[in-house]
């Protein structure tokens, strides 16, 4: 089963015939196991456990072998048509319905009447499976998933320095997104014609600034040789990234993904 998913790259793998992700790639997914993992180490959330049940020990283990072992009870539901053998027990299972099918009539008055009879006892063919993502993502969220996977990595890098004071902690974030970033498109580049998705500009006008002031690189006034304006513009942007990213962690530690950001 392929899973492997990342930066740049949207997994299209959908299931295995017999249940499909109603997002039609793993990657929604994955984005949403690892935001949680994150969300469970921020010292300013508390993760619902409660509605995290049935993940089992999320915090302890790589996404490749957590997602093998529940992809199919959380996410996907169940679309293949199955006949049971003469004399086989009827399976208990709540993603699904026995019934008894003639095989005379024309084929449309045999599928009207399953139609009535689903339609008569308040069965709905699922859509989401038991965690499902928030409503109207396919409007949005999906086709932002490079947005989403950006959020994640600097949300992982804010983390990591909380013990900074605010303004420095956004600082050194963003020098860390774009000093990985570099080197995750030289690697991209070297080893495959994959697209890479551009930086965005105002991280290297951010950070580019930075290393103006930190090295000392002047105008005959005193004052840092680059474009004030811009570097303070940019870093609104870098803040706002942020704040984004903490909404979606905040979602996800509630049991919403992705919810409102």
């Amino acid at each position: 089963m392929p899973i492997r998913s990342g930066d740049g790259m949207t997994e299209r793998w959908q299931g295995d015939g017999e249940f499909v992700l109603p997002a039609g790639s793993v990657e929604p997914y994955r984005l949403w196991f690892e935001y949680l993992k994150l969300a469970a180490t921020d010292p300013e959330l508390s993760v619902d456990d409660a509605a995290y049940h049935d993940w089992g020990d999320y915090r302890a283990v790589a996404f490749s072998r957590w997602w093998s072992e529940h992809w199919r009870s959380l996410f996907a539901v169940r679309t293949k048509v199955a006949a049971l053998e003469p004399g086989a027990v009827v399976p208990s299972d709540s993603g699904a319905i026995t019934l008894s099918i003639p095989l005379s009539g024309k084929t449309d008055a045999v599928l009207a009447q399953v139609t009535a009879y689903l339609g008569k006892e308040g069965f709905n063919l699922q859509r989401q499976g038991r965690y499902a993502l928030s409503l109207n993502y396919e409007q949005g969220f999906l086709k932002q998933l490079d947005k989403a996977r950006r959020y994640l990595r600097l949300y992982g890098l804010w983390l990591r320095h909380a013990d900074a004071d605010p303004r420095k902690r956004i600082e050194r974030s963003a020098r860390d997104y774009v000093r990985w970033y570099e080197g995750w498109e030289a690697k991209i580049r070297a080893g495959s014609k994959r697209r890479v998705t551009p930086l965005p500009f105002f991280y290297k006008v951010f950070v580019g600034y930075l290393d103006a002031v930190a090295n000392g690189v002047t105008s005959r006034g005193g004052q840092v040789a680059f474009d004030l304006g811009n570097a303070e513009n940019a870093r609104r942007q870098v803040v706002r990234d942020i704040k984004i990213a903490r909404r979606l962690a905040a979602n996800v530690a509630k049991g919403v993904f992705p919810g409102a950001y």
